[in-house]
C-alpha cells in the first residue's frame, strides 16, 4: 500500500513537472513542435496518432471526374503529396483517390449530391512517429484557401502504461487542459472515465475541444484523446 501511494505521489510531481516544462518548452519549441504534441508530451504521452477530417460542398462547373482532377491539383499541393492517376476510382456519383505512406494514410473522395453540387471529403491519418507539425501545417494551408468553405474535425489520440487513480486521472486532466489553455464548460466522470468539453483560446484561436481520458486496468494503461471541435471515434 505504501509503495502504491508513494508511486501516486510521484506520478502526480512528474506531471507538475511536465506543466513547468512544457511552459519553458513552447517558448523554444513551438515552432517546429506541434502545440498539441507538446501537451501530450506534458502528461507522459509522446506516441501519437491522429485523424483529421474536412469536408466542404461545391458547385460542379463540368463532370464529376474533371472536377475531381481539377481539385486534386490543388489539394495534393496544400498537403505536399502526389497521386497517381491509376489510383483514382470511379463509382456511381462518387470519386476517390488513396495514398499510403510508412507514417500518414491520405484518401480524398467527391461524392455528387444533385446535378450541379458534390460534396468532397478528405481524410487524413498518421501513425505514432509522424510529423504532427508538418502536417498541421499542410492542413491550414489547405483550409486557408478561401475557395472552399471547409468544415474540419481534428483528432488526437495517445496512451501511457500507466493506471490511473481518480486523483491521478484528475490531475492529468488538470495538466492537459492547462497546457492547451482550455476551460472547462462541462465534465463528466464515471469510474476511470472522464470526459470534457472545454472552450480555448490557445493559438489566438476561440475553439471548442473535446478531451477524454480513461484508464484500462485490464492492459495497465490509459488513454487520452482530444477532438477538436469534438471527439468522432469510439472511446
Amino acid at each position: 500500500m505504501r509503495k502504491i501511494v508513494i508511486y501516486i505521489a510521484a506520478f502526480v510531481l512528474m506531471c507538475s513537472i511536465g506543466l513547468t516544462m512544457a511552459k519553458h518548452a513552447k517558448g523554444y519549441a513551438s515552432y517546429n513542435s506541434s502545440p498539441y504534441k507538446l501537451a501530450f508530451a506534458a502528461i507522459g504521452v509522446n506516441s501519437l496518432e491522429c485523424r483529421f477530417d474536412c469536408w466542404a460542398k461545391i458547385r460542379l462547373k463540368t463532370d464529376l471526374r474533371l472536377e475531381f482532377e481539377n481539385n486534386l491539383d490543388f489539394i495534393c499541393n496544400a498537403l505536399q503529396i502526389y497521386i497517381v492517376p491509376e489510383s483514382i476510382v470511379e463509382a456511381e456519383n462518387q470519386i476517390l483517390a488513396s495514398i499510403s505512406t510508412d507514417q500518414v494514410n491520405y484518401t480524398i473522395k467527391l461524392n455528387q449530391n444533385g446535378p450541379d453540387e458534390a460534396l468532397i471529403h478528405i481524410n487524413i491519418i498518421s501513425k505514432a512517429d509522424a510529423d504532427l507539425h508538418a502536417i498541421e501545417k499542410n492542413i491550414e494551408h489547405l483550409i486557408s484557401n478561401e475557395n472552399f468553405d471547409w468544415k474540419t474535425n481534428l483528432q488526437y489520440s495517445g496512451s501511457d502504461n500507466t493506471v490511473l487513480t481518480d486523483k491521478s486521472r484528475d490531475t492529468i486532466f488538470n495538466v492537459f487542459a492547462n497546457n492547451l489553455q482550455a476551460d472547462p464548460i462541462a465534465v463528466f466522470k464515471e469510474n476511470s472515465f472522464l470526459s470534457a468539453t472545454c472552450r480555448s483560446v490557445s493559438l489566438n484561436k476561440n475553439t471548442q475541444m473535446q478531451i477524454a481520458i480513461k484508464s484500462n486496468e485490464n492492459k495497465n494503461k490509459f488513454i487520452v484523446m482530444l477532438g477538436i471541435p469534438f471527439i468522432l471515434s469510439d472511446y
